[in-house]
């Protein structure tokens, strides 16, 4: 098998329900994910009526943003590098990840997640800016119901 390793962005932070958030994934292949203001204003509404806690919500939400973007490339990643979006939470976000990664790719360890900074001259850095600002159509737009699926 081929090692790609892909490097993946946010741009509009999560925790930010006024703004969309953009996520992208780059290396060798590229795609990106659109989750609409609206679409995390009725989730983290949900969410909060649930009982969870705000910094869960985000990390909830942050995790099945990027399974979403994941999903599709599973069988050929073999290095996920994220953007470090959220200082002291990356074992939360990994296990969160994983357990949702686990259900359809069993195989995939804990050591092919990191958390590293993705700077702004990596190619997943400038399509989620795209994405982001409109520039570029986003190759999925995520609806409020399939992300608190997985939250």
């Amino acid at each position: 098998m081929t090692s790609m390793r892909v490097e993946v962005d946010q741009s509009g932070k999560m925790e930010v329900l006024r703004v969309d958030t953009a996520l992208a994934l780059s290396n060798g292949i590229t795609a990106s994910i659109l989750i609409p203001a609206a679409v995390k204003r009725e989730v983290y509404r949900q969410l909060k009526y649930r009982g969870v806690k705000h910094n869960m919500i985000v990390a909830r939400m942050f995790a099945a943003g990027l399974f979403l973007l994941l999903r599709d490339y599973l069988g050929s990643i073999t290095t996920v590098i994220i953007d470090v979006e959220y200082e002291g939470w990356d074992a939360i976000i990994r296990g969160l990840l994983l357990a949702r990664i686990r259900k359809v790719s069993p195989c995939i360890h804990k050591d092919q997640i990191g958390f590293g900074y993705v700077g702004k001259k990596s190619p997943a850095h400038k399509v989620a800016l795209e994405v982001f600002r409109k520039k570029h159509a986003p190759g999925k737009k995520i609806n409020a119901q399939g992300l608190l699926s997985l939250c």
